[in-house]
């Protein structure tokens, strides 16, 4: 009895519960069932120029009419309804900016399905790749009526690179660059050039996942620009101070990355090589190029001599020491090779007795003032360390004298010595009359010194100088984990 009990009330329960939902589901659909839409899928977003091209992938919907797309970022939104079938659309006109994309089916009535989403940043002038898309010409120089181009690496996707200028019969004149990259034609001289003309470079290409073809700025060559080697620089205002364009004689004494820098010189009808060198002491050879910056940039060497001959008929180098330029390649019938110059000429100050002070203590360890005083390289300062030191050699004169520059002479050490690996590259030379308030007496601060053994450097002061002291400062080398530094001589004259 107590079982039939329990189960009525169950039942009587259920029922109650059952009619309860009832009345909510009738609430929720109204009138009927709700025919929801098939959501997008796949949906991808590509960049174009100034615009994004929106694709999507539609599902089998009979009750899709059409399909909503919309476009958003911080400043624009657009949308745009497409036919039902439709899986692609585009958005024309955008700024730089990354956008937002929804796509969604969209019912007779109005309604929509859920919304599928992705994200796209159109290319446009102020897109960071289009900015630093490369030119292809790395270097350039106008010389006289003439364009002198050194091409770099072909741009990535590149269709098009016209040069668009004008002759001096003022007739307009194109050359396509697109094809001279490679090393047999990457160095170009472009003859019978109006600088005074604009000279613009035209580019078109691919550019990463771009699907447009783009037209890149125009770029102007601008005739007064110059895009010197700083190293090439460097050594023109520390032998001459200043840098005089209009000269017609150039000096180059040291290695160099590259040489092809002459051309902004065009009245240059000598070059000098290694003029102010000396290896009185001891015979010097060379065994690699002094051109440093690798095998384009021995070629660029060469070129730009040829390319000075041919514009400056005038035009002739003197190479002093034969091969210490290794400029064997550059054997024309202009080159004349000269002795090495020597340096016994020079009216040396009597010295001996003066008195050198170091810097650091521990590197004076069977030190003397006459090391570095007796005019004689075989008996050299040299000091090795743990870590890299900064040294101070301070001449004392004992009294005030003039003096025109220093005579610095590396040791003399044999060919095969490891001492080589620690002769100084550079010196700074600084001049005093009190040993308190020093001054520079040479054009740079820093002076590039010749690493031959025995080789010696003159260094001219700008004008002669009255002092009494006279500071060298030197830095250690590395050589195998090892530091040192070694030191024939240095007097002044």
């Amino acid at each position: 009895m107590r079982n039939i009990l329990l189960l009525s009330l169950l039942a009587c329960f259920c029922f109650a519960a059952c009619e309860d939902l009832e009345d909510t589901y009738d609430d929720f659909v109204g009138d009927g069932p709700i025919d929801y839409l098939a959501t997008c899928s796949e949906v991808t977003v590509s960049p174009g120029w100034e615009r994004l091209v929106v694709t999507w992938k539609n599902h089998l919907d009979p009750f899709r009419s059409g399909v909503w797309v919309q476009c958003v970022s911080n400043t624009d939104t657009l949308q745009m309804e497409v036919a039902a079938n439709d899986t692609i659309c585009e958005f024309r006109g955008l700024s730089d900016a990354t956008y937002v994309v929804s796509v969604a089916p969209v019912s007779e009535t109005g309604d929509t399905a859920l919304v599928a989403t992705g994200t796209g940043r159109p290319y446009t002038l102020a897109h960071e790749s289009v900015m630093g898309y490369g030119r292809g010409i790395q270097k350039y120089m106008f010389v006289k009526n003439n364009l002198v181009m050194f091409m770099g690496t072909r741009p990535s996707g590149a269709t098009q690179l016209i040069l668009e200028y004008t002759d001096p019969a003022g007739n307009p004149q194109e050359l396509s660059l697109i094809n001279n990259f490679s090393s047999a034609n990457k160095n170009i001289l472009l003859e019978d050039v109006d600088a005074s003309s604009p000279v613009r470079l035209h580019r078109k290409g691919l550019l990463g996942d771009c699907v447009d073809t783009i037209t890149f700025p125009v770029v102007d060559l601008d005739p007064e620009l110059v895009n010197m080697d700083v190293d090439f620089q460097n050594r023109l205002l520390e032998r001459y101070g200043t840098i005089d364009y209009a000269t017609e004689t150039l000096e180059l004494d040291y290695d160099l990355p590259t040489i092809e820098d002459i051309l902004y010189f065009p009245n240059l009808t000598k070059l000098e090589l290694g003029k102010n060198r000396y290896y009185d002491a001891y015979e010097y050879t060379s065994t690699t190029s002094a051109i440093t910056g690798g095998d384009d940039y021995e070629a660029r060497a060469e070129f730009a001599v040829e390319t000075m001959k041919k514009i400056n008929p005038d035009f002739e180098m003197d190479n002093y020491g034969g091969m210490q330029y290794r400029l064997v390649s550059f054997d024309f019938s202009f080159s004349n090779w000269m002795d090495i110059p020597s340096a016994a000429d020079k009216a040396l100050l009597d010295v001996i007795g003066d008195t050198v002070m170091c810097s650091v203590p521990e590197a004076v360890y069977g030190f003397r003032s006459s090391i570095l005083l007796d005019d004689d390289p075989a008996n050299y300062w040299e000091t090795t360390s743990s870590e890299q030191r900064t040294y101070e050699l301070t001449l004392d004169l004992g009294e005030m004298r003039t003096v025109n520059g220093l005579k610095i002479t590396q040791p003399q050490v044999g060919e095969m010595s490891t001492s080589r690996n620690y002769f100084p590259t550079s010196v700074i030379v600084e001049v005093s009359m009190d040993n308190f308030t020093w001054e520079s007496p040479c054009h740079a601060l820093s002076n590039t010194l010749g690493t031959g053994i025995a080789e010696v450097k003159l260094l001219d002061f700008v004008e002669p100088q009255e002092v009494r002291y006279i500071r060298l400062t030197l830095r250690d080398r590395a050589y195998n984990g090892i530091y040192g530094c070694n030191l024939g001589d240095f007097i002044p004259y």
